[in-house]
């Protein structure tokens, strides 16, 4: 599976990071561990939708001041492009 394949299904996006984890810790049977991670993860938490932040807290904090920063009340969707967020959400923590 390619890089591109990998981030087209989250899943598959999992699997490789516990890999990586495996692999770090020197853990010699990384895909089986990656699988029973995969396994646990799905019986737990299988038909759930899940959100995942793009940002950790600090990027988030730096991103909504520059948006507050450069809104205009008309470049909503400039920001949001730029960002990597919806124009709702620009919206959101542009408000006063």
């Amino acid at each position: 599976m390619n890089n591109h394949d990998i981030a087209d299904d989250p899943i598959a996006v999992i699997e490789d990071e516990a890999r990586a984890i495996a692999k770090s810790f020197g853990i010699p049977a990384g895909d089986d561990l990656a699988a029973m991670f995969v396994e646990r993860i799905m019986l737990r938490l299988g038909g759930e939708n899940i959100y995942v932040p793009r940002r950790r807290l600090r990027d988030r904090q730096r991103v909504i001041a520059e948006i507050r920063a450069r809104f205009t009340g008309r470049n909503a969707a400039l920001l949001a492009r730029e960002f990597g967020v919806s124009v709702r959400w620009v919206r959101k923590v542009a408000a006063p």
